[in-house]
């Protein structure tokens, strides 16, 4: 399963979703993460200083970006 990762920078708040969920954004599950990383504002600080990139979970795995 593909997922979004998404980090603040400012206040180091991280979360990951499925990325079938773009669409409650919006935007289409292969959009450019540009468009959506322009959108987004870190729930815990406000900060739009946030990046954002899509892994492979590994389902045998540890979570990369915790849930």
């Amino acid at each position: 399963m593909v997922r979004i990762a998404v980090s603040c920078l400012k206040c180091n708040h991280h979360l990951s979703f499925p990325e079938e969920k773009l669409s409650d954004f919006g935007m289409e599950p292969k959009a450019s993460l540009v468009t959506l990383t322009r959108r987004l504002v870190c729930k815990n600080c406000g900060s739009k200083t946030v990046q954002t990139f899509r892994y492979v979970e590994d389902p045998d795995g540890p979570p990369l970006v915790p849930e």
